[in-house]
């Protein structure tokens, strides 16, 4: 009567359950798959943060932005300042950064 008990279980695995097995087997996967990806990403992402920071620091572009600024004419510093050019100049300089990041992680 266990024999049979055993057989009829595997019977019913093979029949009815291993579709379900397999589809849930596959769904697991695919959960780690997706979440291994995105923690690579970061880590990467992390990584070329730090890159992107080192090259930004062996460039000194703010200091070199600075010492150009201080040498402009007071009027034309000042309808800069008015009309936020260097705000606006630090973003665009960000967002290319961005890019570049991007890029080098693609």
């Amino acid at each position: 009567m266990e024999i049979m008990k055993a057989l009829q279980g595997i019977y019913d695995f093979m029949v009815n359950g291993s579709y379900t097995f397999v589809h849930e087997a596959m769904a697991q996967a695919v959960q780690f798959a997706v979440v291994g990806y995105f923690t690579v990403k970061g880590f990467v992402m992390e990584q070329l943060w730090l890159v992107g920071k080192a090259v930004l620091d062996q460039l000194d572009l703010s200091t070199l932005i600075q010492t150009h600024w201080g040498h402009l004419d007071s009027n034309l510093m000042a309808f800069l300042t008015r009309y936020r050019v260097p705000e606006a100049a630090n973003l665009i300089l960000n967002s290319h950064i961005t890019v570049w990041l991007w890029r080098m992680m693609t």
